[in-house]
């Protein structure tokens, strides 16, 4: 193993990745979070720079609660001084006389959202960058949306370009498109996302009767070699098990019995599509909303028709939730997840009665308030539990943490995978176990959730296969 200026060895499939990006100008590394994607992509970056013989212009774009610990990783593993080291900061113009007046050869780290502003895209192609690195690059995997065709112009102009991503694929193996392109612009799976499509895909429902036809696209059959093929060609795989030796991931299943009332408006809900409180009507008009209703009152609160919240008296899974917190606040920290806003106030109101300590990571937060609660909840041992939002939950590290309970979750595989590595990752290895605890409501769709979380991975690994892994 070799070591960089940090201090700790280099892992094989560190070294792997390192080895098979300097050979050309572009790469991709499908690293599940919690292996060192950053650190390797650093000493890529050095290694491009030793090759040019000076510091070029590089932009790294990143979700915006990663972008101050881009800039620590910079410094920890790599001889970059921090004045070559720019985060733009403030209002919009101001960001962009930031870009403007840096001299030529800085590192300028932004997040995905700032590109949308076009002026300041115009100021970062007008300083011709020569690289290009896509962190998260599963933020643009939409081929038509304005972030990802910012991406792409910004690709058009870079020599080397280079993505990151635990999870490339969350919903369709189509999430490959837009990310490919950054890296060979087109030239293994086409330029247009018609073609590809076209290419790699077939729609299974396309003989459906018309009333009843909804899309279904997967992959063709005789495609999937392919595709993985010449993903294989400018990407590199890694998975946790395959490559760190962490302790075991424990899933536990708490089931959790809806009260009287919340199983009657659940019923009325899914039966009806009309649930009543007092006089006011709780409606949900279509199938999506339906749903949605459902798991809201499942967690604890029902929506009215006005916007107004009510909040069951008696809830099932904020009891269960307070038995678990009895049992495991003494001897570990706890992450508690959820995607529902009135849970984290229904959750913090528990934690208060109960004289717990925590911290929130909701979206609520500024940019420096979420900085400030992971490291006061890493470093404090009086704080036992954050309350998080799985929207918000990618590239920070809570490995303090050795139980995550997941007092609500959607459909959305990135939000769950990303959320599971916060804890369950290198660091991890100073607890026996790592548990995660779904609190899932009997009879409920909570069953149907998981269930459908745990597919989707499967489709993902199958997609991203272990060929892809050197």
């Amino acid at each position: 193993m070799t070591e960089q200026d940090g201090g700790k060895p280099l892992w094989p499939h560190q070294i792997e990745g390192i080895k098979r990006a300097s050979e050309g100008y572009y790469f991709g590394f499908f690293f599940e979070p919690g292996l060192g994607k950053s650190r390797t992509m650093i000493e890529v970056l050095t290694r491009v720079y030793s090759a040019n013989a000076k510091l070029v212009d590089t932009i790294i774009v990143t979700p915006v609660i990663t972008l101050e610990n881009w800039k620590r990783e910079i410094a920890m593993y790599s001889k970059i001084q921090e004045r070559d080291i720019i985060i733009p900061k403030g209002t919009g113009i101001q960001k962009l006389r930031q870009i403007q007046l840096a001299p030529p050869g800085k590192i300028i780290i932004v997040n995905y959202e700032a590109l949308l502003n076009r002026d300041l895209l115009q100021s970062l192609l007008d300083r011709d960058p020569r690289v290009l690195v896509c962190d998260e690059s599963h933020y643009v995997k939409n081929p038509t949306s304005k972030r990802t065709k910012a991406v792409h112009a910004l690709a058009n102009n870079c020599k080397y370009r280079y993505i990151m991503t635990g999870t490339p694929i969350s919903n369709s193996a189509e999430d490959i498109f837009a990310q490919a392109y950054i890296l060979d612009l087109g030239k293994r799976f086409e330029k247009k996302f018609f073609y590809f499509k076209t290419l790699y895909f077939e729609d299974k429902n396309r003989n459906m009767p018309k009333a009843k036809y909804f899309p279904q696209w997967c992959v063709k059959p005789h495609a999937l070699a392919i595709f993985n093929q010449k993903l294989s060609e400018m990407t590199m795989a890694a998975k946790k098990k395959d490559c760190l030796d962490l302790p075991p991931l424990i899933l536990k299943e708490v089931s959790v019995e809806l009260t009287k009332e919340q199983r009657k408006h659940y019923e009325e809900v899914k039966k009806h599509f009309l649930s009543y409180v007092g006089s006011e009507a709780c409606v949900a008009s279509i199938a999506l909303t339906k749903a949605l209703r459902m798991q809201e009152i499942s967690s604890g609160y029902i929506k009215l028709e006005n916007g107004e919240v009510v909040e069951f008296e008696e809830n099932g899974k904020i009891k269960a939730l307070g038995e678990l917190l009895d049992n495991y606040t003494k001897d570990h920290k706890i992450i508690i997840w959820s995607v529902f806003k009135e849970n984290h106030s229904q959750i913090a109101k528990l934690l208060e009665k109960k004289g717990i300590k925590f911290v929130s990571l909701t979206g609520d937060e500024s940019q420096t308030q979420k900085v400030e609660n992971i490291d006061a909840y890493e470093r404090d041992p009086e704080i036992r539990v954050c309350i998080a939002s799985q929207q918000v939950g990618v590239g920070f590290n809570m490995t303090s943490s050795s139980i995550s309970i997941y007092y609500s979750a959607n459909f959305n595989l990135l939000h769950d995978e990303q959320s599971e590595a916060r804890n369950y990752r290198a660091g991890s290895e100073k607890h026996e176990s790592i548990y995660r605890i779904n609190l899932v409501a009997e009879n409920t769709l909570d069953k149907l959730v998981f269930e459908a979380l745990r597919d989707k991975k499967v489709l993902g690994h199958k997609i991203i296969s272990d060929s892809l892994i050197k």
